[in-house]
């Protein structure tokens, strides 16, 4: 039964030492300290039990007395209900955070398109899909994808198919360009061939209609190879048909690029200056009240980092990074040497965009002029290719 109400009311165990004890004890006695489980260990020092709620007055007491009152271990129950309601509160707390991440996780925090076959700019379909309902604070369980991909494909005629998938809060964007139709052919219209560039007849397969031109003429853009009118023959009378047909023609193709020999190269000048601040949603809020306009010769470098699991989740809060990198532009000469394999390149890839893929080159050569600040890189070449299209006629009603 004491060793219960011991339990209740919590206990201190302790080592007293000092030349003095039986003075400690006699004023525990007056102060009406319960001591209890006095041990005497050594002639100066024994071994006591008092309530927890007198220790620091024991202690008071023996330090007046000479001597020195040392803690070996408290228990009871009011040391177990503060423990417990530590770790009731951590538990709490787990349980707030995890409650947290759940409600978090049925929004969208993060999206951004990863996939995009078309020529729509990634911003221009981010602000289609945000007039959908489908942004950063999403609530996705609400989502009807087909509602929406047929509303973002009524705003951008350019793409023929949209997605959003869901990875966690991230959403992640993928597109497809729309495929332009082929021409319908009418096989009854009256059609010419004509040519589409000047050049020299190399090759002529006529599948209907009457040729104009044969081997080896030379020919001008929109000059008509194969006509549409047919001679009378054994019925006796003229009629007019779609013609149709192959051309094949060497072309003289010539391409020039210019680019400017002077440059201006950036130089750090003086040390940057950072700011930090936290993207919650899509509000940005930075920790300093300095202007975010940047001076006139500096970098502005903006780095986003979003707290969570790459390819899991994302939370909704994001560590930004500005940073402003002041330089001086100094003038630079480039040398035309190095310029040149890259201006060669991009001017074969236009020469090959003029001939289609079924073009040839049979020869091309480059020549190079230096103007005062300009180097001009020009290609001329010798191509084979088909320069023949179909053009309807115009029919008067």
């Amino acid at each position: 039964m004491r060793r219960a109400a011991r339990f209740l009311r919590g206990g201190a165990e302790g080592r007293l030492t000092g030349a003095d004890t039986a003075r400690f004890l006699r004023r525990c006695a007056e102060e009406g300290l319960l001591l209890e489980n006095v041990i005497w260990e050594e002639p100066f020092t024994c071994r006591l039990t008092l309530p927890l709620r007198d220790w620091e007055k024991a202690g008071i007491l023996a330090e007046r007395c000479g001597c020195t009152l040392t803690l070996i271990r408290k228990a009871g129950l009011p040391l177990a209900a503060r423990a417990a309601r530590a770790r009731l509160f951590l538990t709490l707390g787990a349980v707030l955070v995890f409650l947290g991440l759940m409600a978090s996780s049925l929004f969208v925090w993060e999206i951004r398109v990863t996939d995009n076959r078309s020529g729509v700019p990634d911003g221009e379909i981010l602000r289609v899909l945000s007039e959908q309902g489908v942004g950063v604070g999403s609530f996705w369980p609400g989502f009807r994808p087909d509602l929406i991909r047929s509303r973002a494909l009524a705003a951008l005629p350019e793409l023929s198919w949209i997605a959003v998938n869901l990875r966690g809060t991230r959403g992640l964007v993928q597109t497809r360009g729309r495929v332009a139709a082929a021409p319908i052919r009418d096989p009854r219209a009256e059609a010419d061939v004509v040519a589409t560039r000047a050049g020299v007849i190399t090759g002529l397969t006529v599948l209907e209609g009457t040729p104009l031109v044969r081997r080896g003429d030379a020919v001008e853009p929109g000059q008509v190879l194969i006509s549409a009118d047919r001679p009378a023959g054994a019925a006796g009378h003229a009629r007019r048909v779609h013609a149709a047909g192959e051309v094949l023609a060497r072309t003289f193709h010539e391409l020039s690029l210019s680019v400017p020999l002077e440059t201006a190269e950036k130089t750090p000048t003086g040390r940057g200056r950072d700011r930090f601040g936290l993207l919650w949603g899509d509000k940005l809020y930075f920790f300093s009240r300095s202007s975010g306009i940047s001076p006139p010769a500096c970098d502005k470098i903006l780095k986003i980092r979003h707290l969570g699991i790459e390819g899991l989740f994302s939370l909704p809060v994001a560590v930004v990074r500005e940073s402003l990198r002041p330089y001086e532009a100094k003038p630079q000469e480039r040398d035309a040497a190095e310029l040149r394999p890259d201006l060669e390149t991009e001017l074969y890839e236009r020469l090959r965009q003029e001939i289609g893929e079924e073009g040839e080159i049979i020869s091309a050569f480059f020549t190079e002029r230096r103007d005062p600040g300009l180097y001009t890189l020009t290609l001329r070449a010798e191509c084979s290719q088909r320069i023949d299209r179909e053009v309807l006629r115009e029919t008067n009603p």
